[in-house]
């Protein structure tokens, strides 16, 4: 993997971004929690949301600092389920109660987790280089 896979990854974090905007959206209307104050998840996913398209930008640059972002967004990523091959989820439409549904979200996640480490070693490559 070289620094054009930095590429391919900032797309799919624009992508993402594109898919989850209105969830984001949805946790910006304080109307529905208590007191007005958002609970610490909305806080964390709305965070995680907002911070797509930085990472998204970061990498079409092919900058290190991309990378740094992204690792700080994985558990999150994984935790809320917002992932960056999630779009495979949508382009087979399948039931969500299905066993399909949940076959294909098991290689979504393992695509995820390929992609940090693919990161990982890119993040190495980057840094012999520098």
């Amino acid at each position: 993997m070289n620094k054009n896979g930095l590429v391919l990854f900032g797309i799919l974090d624009i992508v993402s971004f594109i898919r989850m905007y209105k969830l984001g959206l949805n946790l910006l209307d304080f109307s529905e929690y208590c007191f007005d104050l958002p609970s610490i998840m909305g806080v964390l996913e709305l965070t995680l949301i907002l911070s797509l398209p930085i990472t998204g930008i970061l990498l079409l640059l092919r900058k290190k600092a991309g990378l740094i972002v992204y690792y700080f967004q994985f558990p999150f990523k994984i935790g809320f389920l917002i992932l960056s091959f999630g779009f495979l989820l949508k382009i087979f439409q399948l039931p969500f109660s299905s066993t399909a549904y949940y076959i294909i979200l098991i290689i979504v996640i393992l695509l995820e987790i390929i992609r940090l480490y693919l990161s990982i070693i890119t993040h190495k490559e980057i840094g012999k280089v520098n």
